[in-house]
């Protein structure tokens, strides 16, 4: 939410960034101003408002059509079932329809992935929980083109598992940046032959234990300053 209000550059004027959030825009947590940031609502903004695509409205008006006409023509279906004749002839309407309907999601698909496309490629900033980074949409469309991040910015990476934090990985990037606390809680793991195994050992845990550098903030943003004082 933060970064969507844009951010500082060298001159100290704010600009405004381009940010894709992947993920459902059903999530009951998801605030309305991150749910416009989603793939999914932006492709769908961008048929709305862009009139090269009304021959795709076109072809989702049809589908609409289709369904109706598949429903009206199985209550015929059913009410008709003695007429051999004309239930031939209903059935050949209906699979015809079917085939309409089937060709214009093809196509309202085909679409829908060009915009995806798009959309990505302009974004300055990804953001994705961790599982969300490696939905096939997604994941699919990077590797394809050998999409490239300069930085992957995991937060919260010691509540993590570390097959968690490797699905991002997948992408590639140019610097990982990871951002926890080791001394808080751990990822939940509610297997115990696993925990024994070493999956609630997260990847931030891991490279400190392997004596990689450790940057400890020197400031902290969060309480109130009376707090601080107080402590």
């Amino acid at each position: 939410m933060r970064l969507a209000k844009g951010v500082y550059d060298s001159q100290g004027s704010i600009r405004t960034i381009r940010i894709v959030r992947l993920g459902d825009t059903s999530e009951g947590s998801m605030s309305l101003s991150i749910n416009k940031l989603t793939l999914d609502a932006q492709i769908e903004e961008r048929l709305v408002e862009d009139s090269n695509w009304m021959k795709l409205c076109e072809a989702k008006e049809g589908i609409m059509c289709a369904d109706k006409e598949i429903v009206a023509l199985k209550a015929i279906f059913n009410r008709t079932s003695a007429i051999e004749s004309k239930l031939k002839t209903l059935l050949r309407d209906l699979s015809t329809l079917k085939q309409t309907k089937l060709w214009a999601e093809i196509n309202v698909e085909r679409v829908r992935s060009l915009l995806r496309h798009q959309i990505l490629y302009a974004a300055d900033v990804v953001g994705s929980t961790l599982s969300s980074s490696g939905k096939k949409q997604f994941l699919d469309l990077a590797l394809r083109d050998d999409i490239i991040f300069d930085t992957c910015i995991i937060d919260e990476a010691a509540q993590a598992t570390e097959p968690s934090c490797l699905i991002p990985l997948r992408l590639g990037c140019r610097r990982l940046v990871l951002v926890g606390d080791p001394r808080q809680l751990p990822a939940t793991i509610h297997s115990k032959e696993s925990t024994d195994a070493g999956l609630g050992t997260s990847l931030f845990e891991r490279l400190e234990r392997a004596e990689h550098e450790v940057v400890m903030l020197t400031i902290q943003y969060r309480m109130h300053p009376g707090k601080m004082a107080d402590g």
